[in-house]
């Protein structure tokens, strides 16, 4: 019997996060995969983690379905992805589907408004973690040093178990 809300405790998962992005956009998500992994998170990348024999799709769910989270990098050329809108539509039915609405972290990279965002996130909006990558710098708060330790504190486990002393 399914119970809403029901979460399994201690759930061990092989990643940290997985990144769904553009591969448009691959030379500033390498840059972003290792400032996160030198924080010490176990990051899912398809470039790196997916494997042969299940195809792409099934690669997709897997990663989803092995991670505590997932991070989907918006940037305009996300949005014009076939494979981005999928894994967005799969997360959600997973997300759903197991009572982890709390799994999705948006990064928007580029300048992007709400109302032109996918269908799928719009849904989502209220239910998930967002970070916006600095693209003013005349904001005090706006900064890459803020917006990595918004990840840092949005990719912790509850439990503490990643918790650094500054």
């Amino acid at each position: 019997m399914k119970m809403r809300n029901y979460k399994e405790l201690n759930h061990e998962y092989t990643y940290d996060a997985f990144i769904s992005y553009s591969h448009k956009d691959s030379e500033w998500i390498k840059q972003f995969h290792d400032k996160i992994s030198s924080m010490g998170f176990d990051l899912c990348l398809d470039a790196k983690n997916f494997i042969a024999g299940p195809g792409i799709a099934g690669n997709i769910i897997n990663a989803i379905e092995s991670s505590r989270k997932v991070v989907f990098i918006v940037t305009l050329n996300f949005l014009k992805s076939t494979w981005g809108s999928y894994e967005m539509e799969m997360t959600r039915m997973h997300a759903s589907q197991k009572g982890r609405e709390d799994m999705v972290i948006v990064v928007v990279k580029d300048e992007i408004k709400i109302s032109d965002m996918p269908e799928v996130l719009k849904n989502m909006w209220f239910k998930i973690t967002c970070i916006q990558w600095p693209n003013d710098d005349n904001l005090p708060y706006n900064t890459e040093e803020i917006f990595y330790e918004k990840m840092k504190m949005s990719l912790q486990r509850k439990g503490g178990y990643y918790f650094t002393l500054f």
